[in-house]
């Protein structure tokens, strides 16, 4: 038996590694990718200005992991699939000491290795990856000392509960959740007073960084949550963005199956009830916190986000599926959700997402849309005289990078995202004129005249919405209005959704 479980997980974790990795340098580096690489101004490495970053820490390993391996898309997003990989063994160790079940382990393990939401953030440069890894590490020697008087241990928690708190703020949430349950539990009063240190440096933490977060105290994009919301973000926890409507229903009959289970395993009181109610606080507990905090406060409610309570959640239902008393039911609802899981994977790699227009499940995230044909048009066609004019302010960051034949200096005065001043930008919920102040970066539309008198050269306009559907947002909107007005159009091109106009100026 031993040896067959061995072989199991073998299967899964290499089929699970083998999608991290497959096709990982398909899709271009978007706007949010571009905004974690640190890149120099003047001897000095900065994150992109255009986003303020408060945790730092996932950046400041990318300024020295591209410093060794370079800037190149595969060395860009690989840290992440590895912190992803290791994260999937680690859901097997924590479900095997939770529960000590090799099946609970290896069902947890495969729906962490198989799920869509996984892979998508697995082939991002983004910090999601390392917070749900510290953040498991942290869970995993807590509760090893909780069994024990290791002080190994507890500095392993102490330190993997600071490192996830500087990596994203979500993991100081769910480090408090699980403190406070272990509080709860029958442990000594020496081990309450040493898990409770955290508590007290943590709290503060969440509360610098969320002060250090200015464009939050004004507004942000994040709306604000309602009831449908917790729903979708259970399915989108499970089977990401890249689900149909008919699998959305069949994973919400199954959770809600799960939750009536768990209910009754509760009233029941059965074994390892302890090991089921911090599975269920640890993925559900925080999502209602931060529904509430966002309703009340500023919205911070991002399915993405809640990457980091995942590994619980996959556990939860593994523990569920466990527990289903026939084998025959137990498999069916296995082999459903894997079935399930393949559908959305295979939707994933061939670039498909529920409702592509709508943003309702899957805020924040955007079918993957190149764009290197654009910067291969610019690099050929661009004079050192022309300006680049970007009404969306979600492609300056990608051209940084993808006009890798332009030095940086031209880049920074010839780069430019244009505005209207009395638009309110649907980032930051207030008018450009009070956000875009840094002149190496942003313009007005009545500054455009100006730089083209002094440049003299062509006027190369690119316009689009946040989702590339074809269309342009107000802001694109105004400014070629302006651009119409005062130039003649002399060509214009599609490229994946990214309208390009070229004007002839100085006439």
């Amino acid at each position: 038996m031993l040896k067959k479980n061995n072989i199991s997980l073998a299967i899964i974790l290499f089929l699970g590694t083998l999608l991290r990795l497959l096709h990982i340098t398909k899709n271009d580096l978007w706007f949010d990718e571009v905004l974690s690489i640190p890149f120099p101004i003047n001897g000095i490495y900065h994150s992109h200005p255009l986003y303020p970053r408060p945790f730092l820490l996932y950046n400041n390993f990318l300024k020295y992991w591209t410093e060794i391996f370079g800037r190149q898309t595969l060395f860009l997003r690989l840290p992440s699939a590895l912190f992803s990989i290791s994260t999937m063994f680690l859901v097997y160790l924590f479900a095997k000491k939770l529960f000590g079940n090799y099946r609970i382990a290896l069902i947890a393990t495969a729906f962490f290795a198989f799920s869509p939401f996984q892979i998508w953030y697995a082939q991002e440069a983004r910090n999601y990856p390392l917070a749900m890894l510290f953040s498991i590490l942290a869970a995993y020697f807590l509760y090893s000392f909780s069994k024990n008087n290791s002080i190994k241990q507890l500095l392993c928690y102490y330190s993997f509960a600071i490192l996830g708190a500087f990596t994203h703020p979500f993991c100081i949430i769910l480090n408090c959740i699980q403190s406070l349950f272990m509080l709860l539990d029958k442990i000594g009063w020496r081990k309450k007073i040493l898990i409770l240190i955290p508590l007290l440096i943590l709290p503060f933490i969440f509360y610098k960084s969320y002060n250090d977060f200015i464009f939050l105290k004004s507004g942000f994009w994040i709306p604000i949550p309602n009831i449908q919301s917790l729903i979708i973000s259970l399915e989108n926890m499970f089977l990401g963005y890249t689900g149909t409507k008919t699998l959305y229903i069949l994973i919400d009959i199954l959770l809600a199956l799960a939750f009536a289970l768990s209910f009754k395993q509760l009233v029941n009181k059965t074994d390892k009830i302890s090991q089921l109610i911090f599975c269920l606080i640890s993925f559900f507990l925080p999502i209602v916190i931060i529904y509430y905090f966002s309703i009340v406060f500023k919205s911070l409610y991002l399915d993405r986000g809640f990457i980091i309570f995942t590994p619980y959640y996959y556990i939860w239902l593994g523990y569920m599926i466990e527990k289903i008393d026939s084998n025959m039911i137990k498999k069916f609802i296995f082999v459903s959700l894997i079935f399930i899981l393949s559908i959305g994977l295979f939707r994933y790699y061939t670039n498909n997402m529920f409702e592509p227009n709508k943003s309702t499940h899957h805020i924040g995230a955007y079918i993957k849309k190149p764009f290197k044909p654009l910067s291969i048009f610019l690099q050929n066609n661009l004079k050192d005289n022309d300006i680049v004019l970007s009404g969306n302010m979600s492609l300056v960051p990608p051209l940084y990078v993808y006009l890798d034949k332009r030095n940086l200096e031209w880049k920074l005065l010839s780069v430019l995202c244009a505005y209207d001043p009395n638009i309110v930008n649907p980032v930051f919920q207030r008018p450009h004129r009070d956000i875009f102040k840094n002149p190496k970066f942003f313009i007005s539309k009545e500054q455009i005249y100006g730089l083209s008198k002094e440049k003299g050269g062509k006027i190369f306009f690119l316009g689009c919405d946040w989702a590339r559907s074809g269309k342009l947002d107000d802001n694109s909107l105004s400014v070629k209005g302006e651009l119409d007005k005062r130039y003649r159009l002399v060509e214009m091109r599609d490229f994946n959704g990214i309208n390009l106009c070229i004007y002839k100026t100085g006439e």
